[in-house]
């Protein structure tokens, strides 16, 4: 289930074009040096107690309470650390298994430290269960941090004065504390450091908004044929992803969510055949169908359907007002609301936005950029019984919901839109039975999809295409069959890299590789994880 396939969205994010830097950030010898102060940890007080299974005891505790166990807590020994340091946290996951890992470093004699024993157990708890709302949230924070980005850099640091709210073991230390206080004074001190330049990015970003919405009045007010949703209808896809390039808030975007929308736009406007694409389905229900252009005409809800020519939209455009252009403003006005962020607040929000919208839209899509899809049609079923659809799109497109609240939910989700040519069919039941009274959603969209790769690739080919479209979904969601059971071996994360490496002909959108066919930007892989 869940913790079978807990692949880190960031999506099919695999795919990034580069490793690029992807904001402004702070000279690179400042960010290492305020990101190794805020992840490690000096002495304090030494004692003849060693801490070591306290610390291991109640950390442990709350990584297997948190979604199924897939975190694991790992005590490192080493001779030494940099700068005098005696502990330094760092987050990984284990290759074989997928595992998430908060590893602890130590010095000999750290655990003998009661100030710096608790200080390091407190920090890694609230990574796990603090404020930032989901497990999964501390390593969008630790890229995001690891990547210069000043806010969260400040706000790693800001969770390190966090105390804990009740007494966890012998080894707790409260906030008014001498032992408190003396280990926060090196975490006050590169706070502190941290004030102007937080400062000054925020004036940055103040003028690049400004800059980027004094565009946008005329964008609104666009004719009909540039409008957003227009371009989607026509399946123009590198028109509507140039629209939605120059609407997102990508001043306000940490790196982490910087890249996934940079991924997400790339893909969307060059997506790969679709005989390289993955099946996947959508119970209808409650949804506003999209109705396609064909020839300068839209189509009524009827034709779209019956032509497979219709496509859906996120909640947040569809419930918005004013031009197809002007709802896409929701993408910036989102973030004040519940949806992007934590009970209301923003301050940690803007750190982990992905990780928190993810979580939230799980709750309540109510608002949220995303599309809600499942791998499996009996799932769609139960939320589209009169109406269930199926779609051929890119993997990459697809990003697994790890930060879903729900355990046993096996989500994906797409931002924004699909495109008339990701839709397979739409089975009505209505409309199904005017043509044949004994037809099943299940044969219909089957019979649809063999009918589609015929009048793409001809009747000669539809056989290999279809298996390798089917062989491509299993691999990929880690199913035996549509119904289906999940597949037990390697977890999905490590196999999810060997899918990528294998399924992408030359010419198409790659990941960056290198000549061994491994990928370069190792701390990008590292924030995928699974457990079988």
């Amino acid at each position: 289930m869940k913790n079978i396939i807990q692949i880190l969205c960031i999506g099919a994010m695999l795919i990034f074009s580069s490793c690029s830097t992807v904001v402004e950030r702070m000279p690179a010898e400042a960010d290492n040096k305020i990101f190794n102060q805020a992840f490690s940890f000096s002495a304090i007080e030494t004692s003849d107690y060693n801490f070591e299974e306290e610390v291991k005891k109640n950390a442990s505790l709350y990584a297997t309470s948190n979604e199924g166990g897939i975190k694991r807590v790992e005590q490192i020994k080493v001779k030494s650390l940099p700068e005098g340091a005696i502990f330094k946290v760092e987050l990984g996951y284990e290759e074989k298994t997928g595992v998430m890992l908060y590893k602890i470093h130590s010095t000999p004699k750290a655990y003998k430290d009661i100030g710096a024993s608790s200080a390091v157990m407190n920090f890694v708890i609230n990574l796990l269960q603090g404020p930032l709302g989901d497990g999964s949230a501390g390593y969008e924070l630790y890229y995001n941090a690891e990547a210069g980005d000043p806010i969260a850099l400040d706000n790693v640091l800001k969770l390190r004065t966090i105390a804990p709210a009740q007494q966890l073991s012998q080894i707790t230390v409260y906030n008014n504390d001498p032992l408190y206080k003396e280990g926060l004074k090196e975490v006050e001190a590169a706070r502190e450091e941290l004030k102007d330049k937080i400062t000054l990015f925020k004036k940055k970003r103040v003028a690049a908004k400004a800059k980027r919405k004094s565009l946008l009045n005329t964008l609104d007010k666009a004719p009909e044929g540039k409008q957003f949703r227009v371009l989607v209808a026509k399946n123009d896809r590198k028109g509507a992803a140039e629209i939605l390039k120059k609407y997102l808030p990508w001043e306000e975007m940490a790196p982490f969510e910087k890249q996934y929308w940079e991924t997400y736009l790339d893909v969307m406007a060059n997506p790969v055949p679709l005989d390289q694409r993955v099946l996947i389905y959508r119970g209808l229900n409650s949804d506003y169908i999209n109705r396609g252009i064909v020839s300068g005409k839209e189509l009524s809800e009827k034709e779209a359907i019956k032509t497979d020519r219709a496509f859906i939209m996120s909640s947040g455009m569809i419930k918005n007002q004013g031009s197809w252009n002007r709802r896409l403003r929701t993408l910036e006005a989102m973030n004040d609301k519940i949806i992007a962020t934590i009970g209301g607040n923003d301050d940690y929000a803007q750190s982990i936005r992905i990780t928190t919208m993810f979580n939230n839209h799980s709750v309540n899509p109510q608002g949220s950029p995303f599309i809600s899809f499942t791998s499996k049609i009996g799932v769609a079923e139960s939320f589209g019984l009169q109406r269930t659809s199926s779609y051929l799109i890119d993997p990459r497109l697809l990003s697994f919901n790890y930060a879903s609240s729900f355990t046993n939910e096996v989500e994906y989700l797409v931002p924004i839109t699909t495109f008339p040519d990701e839709l397979i069919a739409i089975a009505d039941v209505n409309l199904m039975h005017e043509e044949d009274p004994t037809m099943d959603n299940r044969k219909y969209l089957e019979k649809k999809l063999e009918q589609h790769i015929v009048d793409t690739y001809g009747k000669s080919e539809k056989d290999a295409v279809i298996t390798r479209i089917k062989k491509n979904s299993y691999q990929f969601f880690r199913l035996r069959d549509d119904l289906a059971a999940d597949v037990k071996g390697p977890a999905a994360g490590p196999a999810n890299l060997k899918f990528y490496k294998t399924f992408l002909t030359k010419d198409d959108p790659k990941p960056a590789l290198s000549p061994k066919g491994e990928l370069t930007c190792k701390d990008l892989i590292e924030l995928f994880w699974v457990v079988e």
